[in-house]
């Protein structure tokens, strides 16, 4: 769709989603990692669906003198539901070690008969779901442990950016600053210290995937427990007690899939999008010849300031910017519109205010609309059923007004839009209970009709 409307000359915003790109990346990197990771978590979420096993848990937990919290459940159309159920599985998991023991040890060891009659899986296919035993036998397992702890950290990290991404109040120039630092963060983790003055369009251009580019550019596998040991958490520490065939395989999945997570980034997120490595002109924060280049092209791009007035004026206005101190601006303004609401104000701008503004109108991701689609769920429900579309419309404005308020405050504007908008309801609703009352009074010839009938009856 993007390329016919580009072939046919239109001008337009395309931006690859951040949040979804990072979603994305993520489920296709989770692949190069041991299969029981995910179904470990999918098993616990539903295992803990019940309210009567949730009981059993708390149960333990205060038994136990343990925190009283429950598994997450794990949602696939979620993006920040994984890292959240990961981080809740490792804040109870003395609890669930206790809790499986249990179960396992109350079970009987009787052999039950099976149907012959029932379709018996294959050797080779993994069964979807683990059985107790299973789960109890990873809970006390060390490696195993690891491997979560390092996955959980690693997708939070991910969850991290990703909600500063759906931030609706996220500046534009956040949008650059986030998805390097996003990438910067999982690379820091596996790179060799020695490398990082490197320019990043290097790294952008490596495939990770290959095993000769990971040997040169990727640490030793006792330089990455001792990194992650030292950022992460020193639980790591226990892999330099093992032997090096089980540190080696346990470095060795990590860095195919961090190495599939750094070329999915550079395919789903707009890491080398030229437009949005210049969005950061707003801030003001670029020497003169780079923020006069960076304008330019974007106006450029966008086909703004197209007749020579504008030109001549937006020449005069970037001259003028090299002569005001922009830091006392900057740090008496609450955020970059604020900012540049006084340089408009004070030093007299006109065009560049007006880029500005059109650059911050821009979209930093879908998930403010795709946010509005689970609010509409949760008001027009299946009690609520016939609610009009503009009272829909009407609820959630007012819940995105309001979002962060426990008060809905009712201004003198709003009270006078009431009341004219109640007045105009009232008067159509009168008109239209006269008219239906008027349908409603029978003609002069069904009067006459019905004395007709009502004569013969009197007689008799």
């Amino acid at each position: 769709m993007t390329k016919l409307l580009k072939n046919k000359g239109l001008k337009f915003f395309d931006l690859r989603d951040p949040c979804h790109g990072l979603d994305l990346s993520l489920k296709h990197s989770i692949k190069e990692l041991p299969s029981n990771l995910v179904k470990f978590t999918q098993t616990i979420s539903n295992h803990f669906a019940s309210s009567q096993k949730k009981a059993t848990l708390r149960r333990i937990q205060e038994e136990n003198h343990l925190r009283i919290l429950y598994p997450k459940r794990l949602a696939q159309t979620r993006w920040l539901s994984l890292g959240q159920s990961l981080k809740r599985c490792l804040e109870i998991w003395e609890s669930l070690k206790i809790y499986f023991e249990e179960v396992v040890g109350q079970k009987t060891k009787k052999v039950k008969k099976r149907n012959n009659k029932r379709l018996k899986k294959t050797e080779n296919k993994e069964e979807e779901k683990m059985g107790s035993t299973q789960i109890k036998d990873l809970l006390n397992d060390e490696i195993f442990y690891l491997y979560f702890l390092l996955f959980s950290e690693s997708v939070n990290i991910i969850n991290k950016y990703n909600i500063r991404l759906q931030d609706q109040k996220l500046c534009i120039a956040g949008l650059k600053s986030n998805i390097n630092e996003c990438y910067n963060a999982i690379l820091d983790l596996v790179l060799k210290p020695d490398l990082w003055d490197q320019d990043r369009s290097v790294f952008l251009a490596l495939d990770f995937q290959d095993w000769e580019i990971q040997s040169n550019y990727f640490m030793e596998p006792k330089e990455f427990i001792q990194n992650i040991s030292e950022d992460l958490s020193q639980k790591f520490t226990i892999l330099e007690a093992k032997d090096e065939e089980t540190r080696d395989q346990f470095v060795s999945n990590f860095y195919d899939y961090f190495a599939r997570l750094l070329n999915s980034f550079k395919q789903y997120l707009p890491l080398e999008d030229s437009l949005v490595q210049i969005l950061d002109f707003v801030e003001l924060k670029d020497t003169f010849p780079i923020l006069k280049k960076k304008i330019e092209k974007f106006c450029k791009e966008l086909e703004l300031v197209q007749n020579e007035e504008e030109k001549k004026l937006m020449k005069e206005e970037l001259n003028k910017i090299k002569e005001i101190k922009i830091e006392y601006y900057r740090e008496n303004s609450k955020n970059v519109l604020h900012m540049w609401d006084h340089l408009e104000g004070k030093e007299k701008l006109t065009i560049l205010p007006k880029i500005v503004r059109i650059a911050e109108s821009l979209p930093t991701s879908s998930a403010t609309i795709e946010q509005s689609f689970s609010h509409i769920k949760l008001i027009k429900t299946d009690l609520r059923n016939r609610l009009s579309e503009l009272s829909l419309e009407g609820l959630i404005l007012v819940g995105q007004e309001f979002k962060n308020s426990n008060k809905i405050l009712i201004t003198q504007t709003m009270t006078e839009l009431f009341e004219k908008v109640s007045k105009e309801f009232w008067k159509k609703k009168v008109t239209k209970g006269k008219v239906i009352k008027e349908l409603e009074q029978p003609s002069q010839e069904q009067v006459m009709i019905s004395q007709i009938e009502e004569e013969p009856e009197k007689k008799n």
